[in-house]
């Protein structure tokens, strides 16, 4: 469980992974290229449904990933 701004080389590794596992999730659910998904941008900007939220959630879930905190 990541909180806050990483600290460390590896809290930057393992955030950047946990990016680019989103961005691949949620283009997955989206059909949107990867490539035009800003990790900055609210999921709701990119049309995906409250059924493939919970999807989502639920696969980030079955990771270790505190989805509460994710804000």
């Amino acid at each position: 469980q990541i909180v806050g701004p990483p600290s460390t080389t590896a809290e930057w590794r393992e955030k950047a992974t946990l990016a680019a596992c989103l961005v691949t999730k949620l283009a997955d659910y989206t059909g949107i290229d990867a490539q035009s998904i800003d990790v900055r941008e609210p999921f709701a900007g990119y049309g995906l449904e409250s059924a493939d939220a919970i999807g989502l959630v639920g696969e980030l879930d079955a990771l270790g990933v505190a989805t509460t905190e994710l804000g």
